[in-house]
């Protein structure tokens, strides 16, 4: 597509009750010779939006004193007497744009003040979440710090096992969803998979004589009070007393 047409090219693109936004001062810097060709096309019921009408005989003025003009929103009439006496006669409405720009001056303030009021909240946010990250780092820090000694730890013990007990429990742990490989009886049921124990069972997890393993997940199974978790005590059952009925 070209970048520049002609003055006819751009009068055919201009139909009856369209809007046209007209550039200029009263007269000056519009597009005259494109006005003229409007004007002499005859193309009626236009409304037109510039600063203002100019005057009778130059800019758009020709095209309001030919009464091809039923809308003009423009920021004064008074240089054109033609307008006026249209606009007296109810021909043609006027809608001075001061009010739009008041309208714009205004939403725009308001715009303003929520783009300053949110850049505030942004800040508040901002400081707020490096505080936290700052603090999260120094937990991440401290955690890693102890996970190092826990590895370390782990290390010095695994020395002291079985070396066929210490690959089990690894492949055990490996396999596991969750990684635990070593679990507590909890509420008489496996701690990794919940699956209910037997007594007799529990019995030798208590007594601690041989490694006892879950045979629905495969994870080794220890009493919680070796784990350091304190016993659970059964809850105490309240006996009711029935009345005793005497014989009359």
């Amino acid at each position: 597509m070209d970048k520049f047409i002609s003055v006819e090219q751009a009068v055919s693109m201009v139909k009856d009750g369209m809007t046209l936004m007209i550039g200029g001062f009263l007269g000056v810097g519009s597009a005259n010779k494109v006005l003229k060709g409007i004007h002499d096309a005859g193309i009626k019921n236009l409304t037109i939006i510039g600063n203002d009408t100019a005057f009778v005989d130059k800019g758009v003025g020709i095209l309001v004193a030919n009464h091809q003009v039923k809308k003009a929103i423009v920021s004064h009439i008074g240089t054109n007497p033609e307008t006026i006496a249209q606009l007296n006669s109810k021909e043609l409405e006027i809608e001075l744009d001061q009010k739009r720009i008041r309208e714009g001056n205004e939403f725009i303030n308001n715009r303003t003040e929520e783009i300053e009021k949110s850049k505030t909240e942004v800040d508040e946010r901002s400081e707020d979440l490096e505080a936290k990250r700052a603090e999260l780092e120094s937990i991440v820090a401290e955690t890693k710090q102890q996970e190092e000694k826990l590895r370390e730890r782990g290390k010095e013990l695994e020395l002291a096992i079985e070396p066929r007990l210490l690959t089990a429990f690894k492949r055990i742990r490996k396999n596991s969803r969750n990684g635990l490989g070593i679990v507590t009886v909890q509420r008489d049921a496996c701690g990794g998979c919940f699956n209910k124990i037997p007594p007799q069972k529990q019995m030798d997890i208590r007594m601690r004589k041989k490694i006892i393993v879950c045979e629905y997940c495969g994870r080794i199974m220890i009493d919680p009070e070796l784990a350091g978790f304190a016993k659970e005590e059964p809850k105490a059952t309240k006996k009711r007393s029935r009345a005793k009925k005497t014989e009359e």
